[in-house]
């Protein structure tokens, strides 16, 4: 998958839709996964994306909806000033 991720995030298409069929199909091929069948590596491809989309939505919905904590009372707290250094006396 390291592979397809890689390729898929060059800015040849939109999505990396297409690059990652074909990288897949490639891969699926040298390693003689349903050789001569382009269909599993595109259905691989298609779940592979759907999975990584119901995620993000979920990741999404529960950002919007989570909720906010902001202490009311918040004080500013501002830097003290640096401290001089003392001059060493013999």
């Amino acid at each position: 998958m390291a592979i397809t991720q890689t390729a898929v995030s060059l800015p040849i298409s939109v999505a990396g839709h297409g690059v990652s069929e074909v990288v897949l199909i490639g891969i699926f091929s040298a390693m003689g996964v349903a050789s001569g069948r382009p269909e599993s590596a595109i259905a691989f491809s298609v779940l592979w994306f759907s999975a990584q989309l119901v995620w993000s939505l979920v990741g999404g919905v529960w950002f919007a909806i989570r909720p906010r904590h902001r202490p009311q009372n918040r004080q500013r707290i501002t830097p003290s000033p640096p401290a001089r250094a003392q001059p060493r006396q013999p």
